[in-house]
Formats: structure tokens, sequence, C-alpha cells
């Protein structure tokens, strides 16, 4: 194996494979995580290497710490912004440098005041730490404003925008999110970014799609050939049937189960995912012959708190433990590869994809208007970095918002589903980055990658129906195609043990009663701040929970989470960390 770059050159510290840190209850991985001065939740003092999560580096899977020992004891290096969602510590004499996957999908947040600091994934989990050391988290007026806000009757983005995080401030002060492709070195001195080396993709479109296809059809023929159990979205769009042909190329259709969205408001993905299964003679919606353990109610409830509350704002509870045999694959990040916050006509014609006017149009989606400000000068901020590590701008380089969206819808919505099981979205992958740096704006603006993508793997798939026509081919787009054969790649390891059987789920209340209870004590945290009108379709949304066992749709089920994120400020609360 080739050693990577940047910190790869460091050898495991001794002891390293006795001891690979995992701060879990899971024999895989344990979802959420805090380290506070150095030390674990316990207040047991970190080894000197730590990881949780999984991966693939280059062709090689990599899952859990069992399975990430024996990958380092087989000589593989260090990881560097891989696909995948995990998060990798270093120590050093007096440090810890911490890191994640690619997208940043197992996101980091980290605070550093005089003689505290804490890095987590959950900001819950650092609103109790900062408790225990007697600093009350105190709310950031503006982002409380930007998650309040809301789309409009007119479809320029706003409430994708809106739906998660937008910058790297967070909504409790003085916490911030690190920004995905950097690490934090954190420790008694302060806390300091490292930018990784920027990624240099070589050649041209055509033999970058070419060997980034051929990696990727390695990697599912890799986990085809150990009998891991491919489990797949299917809807009526592009993006998840670009991901179909990935699959099919690398699998065959063996193993291979595929899922649709049955509920009144997906009939359309529905019917096109039924004639295509039906064409491809592929399983839809039936029950995998081996089922990922459950998750009990309180379980499910409490890794929604902690990976979402205050960061991602719709509402989705998981139903399954973590587990190495069943492997999803998703359609999100599509807008890693073309522009999606002004795809809208009305946008276009108010010229929302230029940052002069969208950015004024995001801050005047806010209220109070004090806040509009506040929230414009972070914006900007956090979109001056991402322009600056990506050298993105009018003279080179990607759209800055495609970057935004990479950077936190993609992050925190199509990372959602990556935090909860293990679970890949191809098409926001590394590999296809580098694809899309060498496309051209004009292959951007088409989305050209997606048919070069299913032209070169399953010719004809582009020209069967989808849920709306627009989405077909065009002439240009026919006329641009790029058709490559995959570069052959050798079939990589698989460092991720089988799965023992797992003990029943812990039984209690439903995770909607559990919501309800911390709702109960946020809301009147979250009265002064927030409009009578938002309260009370908060209330509807949440007694039509309870009577249900369902939301009446997850997007409307932001409210909830807005209010219940006022939690976080809640000054009584004195619950031991979980």
């Amino acid at each position: 194996m080739q050693p990577a770059s940047g910190l790869s050159h460091c050898r495991p510290p001794a002891g390293l494979l006795k001891s690979v840190w995992v701060a879990g209850a899971s024999s895989l991985h344990k979802l959420s995580f805090l380290v506070v001065n150095g030390a674990d939740a316990t207040g047991t003092a970190l080894p000197d290497e730590v990881f949780a999560g999984y991966y693939f580096h280059a062709t090689d899977f990599i899952s859990g710490p069992r399975g990430y020992a024996a990958f380092r004891k087989a000589g593989g290096p260090l990881p560097e912004a891989e696909d995948g969602c995990y998060v990798h510590g270093l120590r050093t004499d007096e440090d810890l440098i911490f890191s994640a996957d690619y997208c940043g999908y197992h996101k980091l947040f980290y605070i550093h005041r005089p003689g505290f600091w804490a890095v987590s994934n959950s900001l819950w989990q650092i609103a109790h730490a900062m408790r225990r050391a007697g600093l009350m988290p105190e709310p950031d007026l503006a982002q409380l404003a930007a998650v309040e806000a809301e789309g409009t009757i007119f479809p320029t983005g706003r409430g994708m925008f809106f739906a998660q995080m937008s910058t790297f401030d967070t909504v409790i002060q003085g916490v911030k999110l690190l920004p995905h492709r950097m690490r934090l070195r954190i420790g008694p001195s302060g806390a300091r970014l490292e930018a990784l080396p920027p990624r240099a993709p070589q050649g041209s479109y055509a033999d970058a799609l070419s060997r980034e296809l051929g990696i990727w059809v390695a990697r599912i023929a890799t986990l085809a050939a150990q009998d891991r159990l491919l489990h797949a979205d299917l809807t009526g769009g592009l993006d998840s049937r670009t991901v179909l042909s990935i699959l099919l190329a690398g699998s065959g259709g063996e193993g291979l189960f595929l899922n649709s969205a049955t509920g009144a408001r997906q009939v359309r993905d529905l019917k096109v995912a039924q004639s295509l299964s039906a064409r491809l003679s592929l399983p839809l919606n039936q029950p995998l012959p081996r089922k990922p353990p459950a998750l009990g109610p309180g379980e499910a409830f409490e890794v929604w708190r902690d990976l979402c509350l205050g960061a991602y704002h719709p509402i989705y509870f998981p139903r399954h433990r973590v587990t190495n045999d069943v492997i999803h694959f998703g359609g999100c990040g599509g807008g890693n590869q073309r522009s999606v916050y002004d795809r809208s006509v009305w946008a276009r014609l108010t010229g929302m994809g230029q940052l002069a006017r969208f950015i004024p149009a995001r801050m005047r989606n806010l209220r109070p208007a004090a806040q509009r400000a506040p929230f414009g000068a972070a914006l900007r901020a956090t979109i001056a970095r991402l322009t600056e590590q990506e050298g993105a701008g009018p003279d080179g380089g990607l759209d800055p918002l495609v970057l935004h969206y990479r950077a936190f819808r993609n992050r925190l919505h199509g990372g959602r589903t990556p935090q909860y099981l293990i679970s890949f979205n191809p098409i926001a992958s590394a590999l296809f980055d580098d694809c899309a740096a060498l496309a051209g704006p004009e292959r951007i603006t088409r989305a050209q990658l997606f048919y070069d993508i299913l032209e070169s793997l399953r010719p004809g798939l582009a020209n069967l129906p989808f849920d709306k026509s627009r989405k077909s081919p065009t002439p240009a787009i026919i006329a641009g195609l790029t058709r490559v054969t995959p570069s052959p790649q050798p079939l990589g390891q698989v460092f991720a043990p089988r799965p023992k059987p797992g003990g029943r789920p812990r039984k209690g209340p439903s995770p909607y009663a559990e919501l309800a209870a911390l709702y109960a004590r946020a809301r009147p945290l979250a009265a002064p701040h927030l409009a009578t009108s938002y309260l009370r379709r908060a209330d509807r949304e949440l007694a039509f929970a309870l009577r249900h066992g369902r939301f009446s749709w997850p997007a409307r089920a932001k409210r909830i989470g807005v209010v219940t994120a006022f939690a976080l400020f809640d000054p009584t609360a004195e619950s031991a960390l979980t």
C-alpha cells in the first residue's frame, strides 16, 4: 500500500493496536463522541491514536476500530480525507490532531477557552460538557434566526439553504464547525486549523472519469465478493439512477436490494422505480435476507438528539444499529457537481446565482431584522474561507455556491444517513469532485457528469423516463456526451469484522414521547425568540406526531427541531452525559 500525504509519514505509536479508542457502547461505533481536555466522556485520557467510523482507501474497505487496527497492522496509512464517515485523532506531545472524512459527514464541533476545550460531533454533548465545566452555553442569536428561516412561495432554494447550518458558526456562541478537508490541532495552547494538501486532479476530464469510475466499480465488486448486502435508494430522479449504474457495473446486480419510498408524495418516484427495477430484473422493496439489528425507541431518540439537534433541523429518527453486513448507497450530493441554489426559473431571473444578490437575499429571509447583518457577515466569512481553500472564483475553480452546497447541504443533509449507518454517497465522493474540477463550467451547468456516467456504465439507462421530463438528456447533453471505459482496478480487501448477533433493542417510550419531553423544556426558552405563529405550527406538528406515531412530513418537523434546539441553553439541565 502506498502511503498517503500529510500526516501519513507518522509511524503508529507503541501500543496503538492494543488501544484504538472508541467512545461508545456499540461493538462497531458509538455514533456520538466527546473529548474534553484530552480525555473521553468518562475522564479517561485518550491513547495515542483514536478512530471511529468507516471509509474506503483506494479499493479497500475499512470499518470500525477492529477493522482499522487490522488495516494499520497490514501497512495501511493514516486516513486523510477519505470517502466515508469517520473521525481520526492523533496525539502529539501536548495536542491532539483531529480530522474527518472527505465530505465531513462525521462533523467536528469544537470550542477552546482558557482551561477548557472540547471536540465532539454533537452540540448536545458539547453543551453538557460546558455546563459541567461551569460554562453556561449562550445562544448565537444570528444563527438562531437563520435556523428559523424557511423557504417562500418562490422556489429560490431558501428552504434547502436553511434546513441545516449555513456558516461555520453554530447556535452556541464560541462553538465552531471544523471546515471539511481541514485538520484541527487543539490542546492547552489553543485551537488551530490546518489545511490538508490540495487535491490536484491529473490529466483530462475523460482520463479522470475513466480512472474514478474504475475505482468505484472495483469498490462495489470488493464488497460483493465478500457477500456484503448492497442496499440502495431508487427514486425517479437522475442522482439515484447514476448511483444505480455504478452498483450494477460493480456487482452485476448480485446482492443488490433496491428501496423506493411508497408515500403519497412519492407516487411518481415509485412508478419510475418499479419500471426500472422490472426492466433490470432487480428486487424492489423486498426485505433484506439479513436484517440489521433494530434500535430501541429511546436509543433512536438519543442518536437523533446527539447527531442532529441544532445542526440539521428536519427530524428523521434512525431505525437500525450500525452493521458491517449491510452497506447502504444513497444519491445525495448531486449539487456537488451542479448548481442547485439557483435552479429555478425565478432564481435565475432574479440573479440568485450571483453572490452579490444571493447573500443579501438570504439575509432578508431572517427575522428579526437586527440579526441580518451579523448573519450576513458570518456567511461572507464562510464563503471567503471556502473560496480561499478551494481556489474558487471568477478566475478559476468552482462556483462558490457549489462549494457552499458541498460544505453544508451535502455535508449535513446528505451526511445524515452516513452517520446513522454505513452509507456512501458515491456522486459526492472525492473522486467525482476531481472529475468536476476538470469538467469545465458548461458541463457543471448542464449536469453533464451524471449523463456521462450513465452512458459509460449502462448505455440507454438515461433514455428511460424520469419522474420529470426535464431530467431527460437534452440535445446539448447528448452532443456533449463523454463515453469512457472504466479503468480496470484490482479488488481491494475488506477490513470489517462480521457482526455478532445483537441483543434485543432497549425498550422505553417512543422517540416522539422523548422528543415531546425535551420540547416541553425548550419551548419556554424559545418563546422570546420565535413568533407565536411559528410556535403554534410546531405545537400542532408535535401533537400530530404523538397521535399518529409519525410526522406529517419530516420537513414540517423542522419547526419542532428548531424549538427543541433551545434545550441546548437550558440552565437547569443536569442530566448525565450519555
